[in-house]
Order: structure tokens, then C-alpha cells, then sequence
């Protein structure tokens, strides 16, 4: 039988922090009030899914 102590305390060291990924956004306000607050200047919105109702907004970095 393994040991469950040591299970959980490898999993906690191969966790990583979910807000380093790239960021997606649902509308193109929210995209340019999350730019503007973290002081990117040059920068294009681009949506990852083609053209439709829905939208996930990504801030490209120029």
C-alpha cells in the first residue's frame, strides 16, 4: 500500500498558480479595463472564436 501522506505532498508541489496563464476575456471592455490597469500600452484584442455572438477576447501584446 502506498503512502497517502507523501500522495498529497507531492500533489501540492506540482500545483501551479492558475492566474500566471494568458488571459481571456469575455467582452472588449473588461479586455481594455485589464490593460489599462496593468499599464500595457501597445497592444491588439483579438477573438478566439472567429466571428459569431459569443466572444473570448485575447490581449496580444504588440
Amino acid at each position: 500500500m502506498s503512502n497517502r501522506l507523501y500522495s498529497n505532498r507531492t500533489k501540492e508541489e506540482k500545483r501551479r498558480s492558475i492566474s500566471s496563464g494568458p488571459k481571456a476575456f469575455k467582452s472588449e471592455e473588461s479586455a481594455n479595463k485589464w490593460a489599462k490597469e496593468n499599464n500595457i500600452k501597445e497592444y491588439k484584442l483579438r477573438n478566439l472564436r472567429g466571428e459569431g455572438k459569443k466572444k473570448k477576447i485575447k490581449i496580444q501584446i504588440v
